[in-house]
């Protein structure tokens, strides 16, 4: 099967080269690399033109006429793909090189299933490795058997996105199933849903990237400290769960439109996360009717959040 590479560039002139060079470096190499780039206004294009004239697989370079945004970006690439398997790239991280072989194999074993994702290893800024992985940092603990894995990962995506998009790989086939990406989702949760809804997905326990944390992400990992993750959450509550509140609306909506498998367990699922967030929202602002409300809601707290964590950052919080 004919492999496509989707990547999408913005401005990533710092790190290109080294992710270039993974992918160049991968014991199974791509048929062709996709690159949507979203108006970078350094050297990222003149990176990616001298790589192009040394690849050993066709490189494929789109400039968009206006700014999409990573989301929209990442849908254009893939739509531009003519391979048969399609794997996600971003910017700014390292390959192992056995990721692609081992991301075609897990989906050569079975055909029912729409993409595969794997874990991670945490590098910095000047790639200098980092302690925990992707899943430690995202608290997910795939079953022993990984291939089809519907229904415990959506008792993951219900408290927070455990699929990566650098990690994915997905099959040229399903993409009217996960496309488009409607606001407000990111491409990787969006699809992460859509495969699990519609096909099948699998995850690779083995960390296949270098997952680069840094200060330019669009997206990333929320900070790792306690004291940090309580002022990283006084600061965003509010913000993000009125918007993840939106988020689940829609998915909620778009699937009762499209039915998939486990409709009518999903669509109560949903409609609890989207309950719990606006609680969270509303929560009082004096300490001891807040702390009441907290406890009154644990069990919401245990399936759409992360537990006796996001409690505690709630309650400190306000």
């Amino acid at each position: 099967m004919r492999i496509s590479v989707a990547m999408c560039t913005f401005n990533g002139a710092r790190y290109l080269g080294e992710q270039l060079a993974s992918i160049a470096g991968q014991s199974l190499l791509p048929d062709e690399l996709v690159v949507c780039d979203d108006r970078s206004s350094d050297e990222t294009l003149q990176i990616l033109e001298s790589f192009a004239q040394s690849s050993r697989f066709t490189v494929r370079v789109f400039i968009n006429e206006e700014n999409l945004g990573p989301a929209k970006n990442f849908e254009k690439a893939i739509l531009l793909c003519q391979g048969e398997l399609i794997a996600l790239s971003d910017q700014d991280d390292i390959w192992h090189p056995q990721k692609l072989s081992r991301l075609v194999h897990i989906l050569d074993e079975d055909a029912t299933l729409g993409g595969v994702f794997s874990d991670g290893e945490l590098i910095d800024e000047y790639s200098n490795h980092l302690s925990g992985r992707l899943w430690e940092r995202v608290n997910f603990r795939p079953p022993s058997n990984s291939l089809h894995m519907e229904d415990s990962l959506a008792d993951n995506l219900l408290k927070l996105n455990v699929v990566t998009g650098a990690t994915l790989m997905v099959r040229a086939s399903v993409r009217h199933q996960i496309l488009p990406v409607p606001d407000p989702w990111m491409h990787d949760g969006w699809i992460a849903w859509m495969l699990l809804s519609y096909s099948g997905i699998a995850a690779v326990q083995e960390p296949l990237i270098g997952y680069r944390i840094h200060g330019a992400q669009n997206a990333g990992l929320s900070p790792q400290s306690i004291m940090k993750r309580i002022e990283y959450a006084r600061q965003t509550r509010r913000r993000e769960c009125l918007p993840t509140a939106s988020q689940f609306e829609v998915l909620r909506s778009y699937l009762a439109e499209h039915p998939g498998r486990n409709i009518a367990e999903q669509q109560v699922r949903l409609q609890e996360k989207i309950d719990h967030l606006r609680h969270r929202v509303d929560l009082p602002g004096s300490l001891l009717p807040r702390m009441f409300r907290i406890l009154a809601a644990w069990k919401q707290y245990r399936l759409y959040a992360n537990g006796l964590c996001t409690m505690l950052k709630d309650l400190l919080a306000p």
